[in-house]
């Protein structure tokens, strides 16, 4: 027996999903991102069934894994803040004492020190003195700059994943679906995905990555969450490449066919 189409299938069906672009109120753009050559070819690429697995169900994994680094992001937004234990907790960087006992917690705004537990001291990074703390190594006005520079680079990597989930949802259905959907996903997601990491191998360089007579450092855990969250919404760009476009998104267009939205669903 033939299988139904996707939308036929309970939870899939988006009645009211714009189009990428609305065509009335701007149809040069429209006519450039859906209509042109580039994004119909993009639309063209991947399968119908990618695995055998079915749009919706595909588009869910990667709407789950967008879900996933989006939560791992905002974990390590949380470095930000100004509360020492905060700090301690979602650190990037830790420094451990070579003499045992204290402990150094780089955050995005500030830097906490322990000793044996106990909080000794905490300094915002606006007003960390490098030469009066050799503690830190050669690399601590470095640090600093890529502590306070990457800040916005962890929002935008945090605030960024709304649109990238609301793209996942809208190719769930055939009718939702768009060629230039899919190439902004691609494009929009390695471009984001490039600029993050090389903030954070910056970052990596100059406060984990370090030399220093006093401390050992290694990665903390808002650096391992926002890496790991990079990385499962880089995963969702393979899930827009493995996926095409339903066949009258990119063949009837091409074709110079204007179809009313409204009666897509049908197809």
């Amino acid at each position: 027996m033939e299988e139904p189409p996707d939308d036929d299938d309970p939870g899939c069906k988006c009645d009211n999903l714009p189009p990428c672009i609305d065509p009335e109120n701007f149809p040069r753009c429209h006519g450039c991102l859906e209509k042109g050559c580039c994004c119909r070819l993009v639309g063209r690429l991947g399968f119908e069934r990618p695995c055998c697995v079915r749009r919706h169900y595909w588009m869910g994994g990667a709407t789950v894994l967008a879900v996933a680094g989006g939560l791992l992001c905002i974990f390590a937004c949380l470095a930000i803040s100004s509360d020492p234990e905060l700090v301690r907790k979602t650190a990037w960087s830790i420094g451990e004492s070579k003499f045992g006992g204290g402990k150094i917690y780089l955050g995005l705004s500030k830097l906490v020190i322990y000793n044996n537990g106990d909080k000794v001291t905490d300094v915002s990074w606006k007003n960390v003195d490098c030469d009066a703390l050799p503690q830190l190594g050669d690399d601590c006005d470095d640090c600093k700059d890529s502590a306070r520079g990457i800040v916005q680079t962890a929002i935008i990597a945090a605030v960024t994943h709304v649109p990238t989930i609301s793209t996942y949802v809208q190719r769930c259905s055939r009718y939702g679906d768009r060629n230039c959907q899919k190439t902004l996903g691609i494009v929009t997601g390695t471009l984001g995905f490039v600029s993050t990491l090389s903030a954070l191998l910056s970052f990596n360089a100059n406060c984990i990555d370090v030399g220093s007579d006093f401390f050992d450092t290694k990665p903390g855990r808002g650096y391992v969450a926002i890496s790991l969250g990079i990385v499962l919404t880089f995963l969702g760009v393979f899930f827009h490449v493995f996926l095409k476009t339903p066949p009258a998104t990119y063949a009837g267009v091409a074709k110079g066919a204007d179809f009313d939205d409204s009666g897509f669903r049908k197809l």
